[in-house]
């Protein structure tokens, strides 16, 4: 029996490690000629394991809602904006006329320069003496009319009632003289429709 030194030595016995890498994803065609993905070959065998991903189907979703109809609008009238009419303005009252006519002197009124359409207020009941105060109503309107003797002056004042109106002035030589004058033009004046205002 041979000893182990007559052996020779002894072959040392390697094991082989062989590294399994992970399955690789590959591509093939099956039966119809698709071709599949994520496939994996199953340990042991030549077959492909496909993945438990499902297929996507290229058939369009069907919407399980019913398709909504739009319903047609109906368009309002457009309102009608009229146009703000703003009142007209009114005329402000005539002045109301003073208890009594003032009686003044020819030289100061006509020194006033007076405007016959200045708005004034109408003369009042006439004073004693000889003067008088006249009203009437006119085509225009209600008119006035004073009229009174100033020493040897006649005076007249003459308008529409709310306006200055006319003013005038006669002298006279005497006094006699312009005391007849008045009372013919005060005869006039009635028979043109003028009354006496009495407040």
């Amino acid at each position: 029996m041979a000893s182990k030194k007559d052996r020779g030595p002894e072959k040392t016995s390697r094991k082989s490690i062989r590294k399994v890498s992970a399955p690789l994803a590959f591509r093939t065609n099956d039966s119809n000629g698709k071709s599949t993905s994520d496939g994996r070959s199953d340990s042991g065998s030549n077959k492909l394991v496909q993945s438990n991903k499902p297929a996507e189907s290229n058939k369009p979703v069907e919407s399980s809602k019913p398709a909504e109809v739009s319903k047609p609008v109906e368009a309002k009238p457009a309102e009608r904006v009229e146009p703000e009419v703003k009142p007209a303005e009114e005329s402000p009252p005539p002045a109301k006329a003073p208890m009594f006519a003032e009686i003044l002197p020819p030289r100061y009124v006509e020194s006033l320069g007076v405007d016959a359409n200045a708005d004034a207020p109408p003369p009042g009941r006439a004073p004693r003496g000889d003067s008088r105060s006249f009203r009437r109503l006119g085509e225009s309107g209600p008119e006035f009319c004073l009229i009174y003797r100033f020493e040897n002056w006649m005076v007249e004042r003459r308008g529409p009632v709310g306006k200055e109106g006319t003013w005038t002035f006669t002298e006279y030589p005497t006094i006699s003289n312009a005391a007849h004058a008045y009372a013919q033009r005060s005869s006039e004046l009635g028979a043109e429709g003028f009354r006496d205002f009495r407040g």
